[in-house]
């Protein structure tokens, strides 16, 4: 993904923390942090990446709009990557943790 990529005229959202875990061989979690400034307003977004060896390939997640922030959403990144959560829970956690 790009630092920085444009949504709309108005805003912009680039990656500001990225976090890498690997729980197990052949197996990667990528989270990153996603800031995404507007003309009226700032909010944070999750994105998880699970990255493995096996043929079956990958799975990614992007839930927006969390937070406007900046401290509850890097507590929530720490939160996911050290648990190792992955995409297909990254919403349950999240819903749950909020």
């Amino acid at each position: 993904m790009p630092e920085t990529q444009m949504r709309s005229a108005s805003e912009m959202t680039r990656a500001v923390q990225t976090e890498v875990r690997t729980p197990a061989e052949g197996l990667t979690l990528i989270t990153t942090l996603l800031e995404t400034v507007g003309d009226t307003r700032t909010y944070y977004s999750l994105s998880v990446a699970l990255c493995t060896n096996e043929p079956y390939g990958a799975d990614a997640r992007l839930i927006t709009d969390i937070t406007g922030e900046r401290g509850t959403a890097e507590h929530l990144l720490r939160m996911i990557a050290d648990g190792a959560v992955t995409p297909c829970t990254l919403a349950d956690v999240l819903e749950d943790a909020l």
